[in-house]
């Protein structure tokens, strides 16, 4: 099934035909799939399971982090820095929420990049990392003088695999 995020909702298609197999209606801020379902949000505190294949609605949950979303093994994360939650993928039920007050604006709008990897949650690429399965704060790496003070994260997304954090802060490191 392919999925597409429209305008003003979401379209999916047999990937082998190309037919639409359906459509839902309304503001979609986030979307993220995995197996047979999809999850979404609008934005607002309400997040939303189908069926992927039919598009039929499985279950819908409160959500406290109205942030992106990202699914490892079955669990939804939802982010908006310093903020977290998850929710089961299957039924919805919230796991865990980290829900923190008056979250620091960031200067020009960068996002530092949220990856799971190996059942840890890592924030941006200096050593940040925080539980997936209970939210709870690890200690962070260490990692001193990595980059100089005069350069600037460009314009990619920092990526990970399961060895690898790669930032964009001076074109693309390997850590």
């Amino acid at each position: 099934v392919l999925v597409v995020q429209i305008a003003n909702g979401i379209l999916a298609f047999d990937s082998r035909t190309g037919k639409q197999l359906w459509k839902k209606d309304g503001r979609i801020s986030s979307l993220a799939a995995q197996g047979t379902r999809l999850a979404y949000h609008g934005g607002g505190k309400e997040i939303r399971g189908v069926d992927l294949r039919s598009g039929q609605l499985l279950w819908t949950s409160q959500l406290a982090v109205a942030g992106p979303l990202l699914i490892s093994d079955g669990t939804i994360l939802a982010v908006s820095m310093p903020s977290m939650q998850t929710l089961s993928l299957d039924s919805g039920e919230i796991i865990w929420t980290n829900k923190k007050a008056n979250p620091k604006r960031r200067r020009g709008g960068q996002h530092p990049g949220v990856y799971i990897v190996g059942g840890t949650i890592w924030v941006g690429y200096k050593g940040q990392r925080v539980d997936f399965a209970t939210g709870k704060k690890l200690p962070s790496l260490d990692v001193k003088d990595l980059w100089s003070p005069q350069h600037h994260h460009r314009c990619y997304t920092n990526k990970a695999t399961s060895k690898y954090v790669i930032g964009a802060m001076e074109g693309m490191e390997f850590l």
